[in-house]
């Protein structure tokens, strides 16, 4: 029989437990969210819209001139 099984916990072994359980639930649910809510390749950040980093449409090239008409 380990040393530990002979003993009683203590408060805080529960509390370490405790704090083990709810990040174990917090990445479950986090990981449940990611999987409902892919992450769409645009942010809207106080109702203005944006392509992300690296995503098409954010080197720029939507603030360059058109072509020159004749």
């Amino acid at each position: 029989m380990a040393p530990d099984e002979s003993r009683k916990p203590d408060a805080l072994d529960i509390e370490r437990d405790l704090e083990r359980q709810r990040k174990e639930v917090e990445e479950k649910a986090r990981k449940a969210k990611d999987k409902l809510h892919p992450n769409p390749p645009y942010t809207t950040k106080h109702g203005i819209t944006a392509p992300k980093f690296g995503s098409a449409g954010s080197g720029g090239a939507e603030n360059e001139p058109g072509p020159e008409n004749d």
